[in-house]
């Protein structure tokens, strides 16, 4: 989804940037990064869940997508992410902090 709006080397410097910041609290998302080029923009992170525990990665993910999120408010706002994301998961995501209010 994000692809068309800031190209793949943007989702991958995204993505980076959210690994960098939840790896204050996950710090085996900090690992060294790998040679060659990852095909995907997780593949990274992947690669470096092997052998852990599925709660700690779980935690971690977690982490990386909840800063990618927090990342789009800042460049593009939280309108425009709201709608990206709800797009990318067609349910589940709510409008915004009115509707988590309301909950």
């Amino acid at each position: 989804m994000l692809t068309p709006l800031i190209g793949a080397v943007g989702v991958h410097a995204l993505i980076g940037r959210a690994v960098h910041l939840a790896s204050r609290e996950h710090p085996w998302l900090g690992a060294p990064r790998l040679s060659g080029a990852p095909r995907g923009a997780f593949d990274e992170v992947l690669i470096r869940a092997e052998g852990k525990n599925p709660e700690t990665v779980a935690e971690g993910t977690a982490a990386v997508l909840a800063m990618v999120g927090a990342l789009l408010v800042v460049l593009i706002g939280e309108g425009l992410t709201v709608r990206l994301l709800q797009a990318a998961w067609q349910t589940g995501v709510p409008d915004g902090p009115a509707q988590e209010a309301d909950a």
